[in-house]
C-alpha cells in the first residue's frame, strides 16, 4: 500500500504537473492559433497582389488610345461623328405554354388579347 505521506506527495506532483500542463498548453495553442492566421492573411496578402497586379496592366493597357477608342466602342457604344451605330436585338424567346384549365383560361385570353394588333 501507499503511505499517506507518499499519497500527499502524489497529489503535489499530479497538481504540479497540471500546473505546468496549463502553463504549457495555453501559450502553445495561441502559438498555433497565430501561425494559422498569419497563413490566412498570408493567403490574402497574395490575392491582394495578383489583384494589384492585373490593375496595373490594366491602367498600362489604357495609356494606349487604340484601347481606349476600343474600349469605348465596345463597352460604351461610342462612335465619331457622322457614323451611325446599329445595335442587333437577340430573337424573341418562344412564348411560355400556358396549360387549359380554369384559372388558366383567364390568363391565355389577356396574353392572345394583349398579343393583338395594336394598329
Amino acid at each position: 500500500m501507499i503511505s499517506r505521506r507518499q499519497a500527499g506527495s502524489l497529489i503535489v506532483l499530479a497538481i504540479f504537473l497540471l500546473v505546468v500542463l496549463y502553463l504549457v498548453a495555453v501559450p502553445a495553442r495561441n502559438y498555433w492559433t497565430q501561425r494559422a492566421d498569419t497563413a490566412r492573411a498570408d493567403g490574402s496578402l497574395d490575392a491582394l497582389q495578383s489583384e494589384i497586379d492585373e490593375l496595373e496592366a490594366r491602367t498600362v493597357a489604357l495609356e494606349d488610345p487604340d484601347e481606349v477608342e476600343r474600349l469605348a466602342r465596345e463597352e460604351y457604344h461610342f462612335v465619331y461623328p457622322g457614323e451611325e451605330a446599329f445595335v442587333v436585338l437577340p430573337a424573341a424567346p418562344a412564348p411560355l405554354p400556358i396549360p387549359a384549365g380554369w384559372p388558366f383560361d383567364a390568363l391565355r385570353g389577356a396574353t392572345f388579347a394583349g398579343s393583338a394588333s395594336t394598329d
